[in-house]
């Protein structure tokens, strides 16, 4: 939303409607505003309006790091961290059928939403791939070598080309990132549709967030 004192009186007062309908209280010493291109005189008067604290990116989202540079394989490191934990000391005492069908039905959708976000570094793609195959070979024992029974690339095959039918995250990725192209060009009614329209010219360019930002300002309320 702009930065703007008047729209955060008024987006404090919807919170307090919703608060006193429902019971859901905001809890303002808990949330933070997150400033884009917002010197920091006029920031420290915005946060002092809504009553919160000044927050700086990377931030989490819904699981996902969120900020205004390139997303980086550290910043994913949690996202990782959750999808080897998934290797469960059961794993080993699995036949490959049920290893298979545990690398698709449980690991692989734990990136699903990332993939339909933000485009994922190569290293990331990596290791999950490190840890699907030694799910889907060794179980959950590293030490165990040797005993990649078909190559990775044919595993990825679709099972009526021979393959097991196990996801391509890289292309999975660009085909989830398509539909946003899919939504904007096709004008669709979301609202980061209109605002993208609106006032950001170039798609895909390497200007800094800032240079994307009318000179009024951004700031985004979390």
């Amino acid at each position: 939303m702009q930065a703007d004192a008047r729209q955060l009186l008024f987006l404090k007062s919807l919170l307090n409607s919703f608060a006193d309908s429902t019971g859901l209280k905001v809890n303002y010493r808990k949330s933070q505003i997150l400033p884009i291109n917002v010197d920091t005189e006029r920031m420290n008067h915005l946060a002092n309006t809504f009553g919160c604290a000044i927050g700086s990116f990377l931030v989490t989202y819904l699981g996902l790091p969120m900020g205004t540079t390139k997303r980086k394989m550290e910043d994913l490191t949690p996202m990782m961290d959750r999808v080897e934990r998934r290797l469960s000391g059961c794993a080993t005492w699995l036949s490959y059928t049920e290893r298979l069908e545990m690398v698709n039905t449980t690991i692989t959708p734990i990136v699903i939403y990332a993939l339909g976000t933000i485009k994922l570094p190569k290293g990331v793609i990596d290791n999950i791939d490190r840890i699907r195959k030694q799910c889907l070979w060794r179980g959950n024992t590293e030490k165990k070598r040797g005993s990649n029974l078909i190559a990775w690339e044919t595993v990825q095959k679709p099972k009526e080309k021979g393959g097991l039918g196990v996801i391509i995250l890289k292309l999975q990725n660009y085909a989830l990132l398509l539909k946003h192209l899919h939504k904007f060009y096709n004008k669709l009614t979301y609202l980061w549709c209109s605002w993208s329209g609106t006032n950001i010219i170039k798609i895909g360019c390497h200007m800094p967030l800032e240079n994307w930002v009318p000179s009024g300002g951004r700031m985004l309320c979390v």
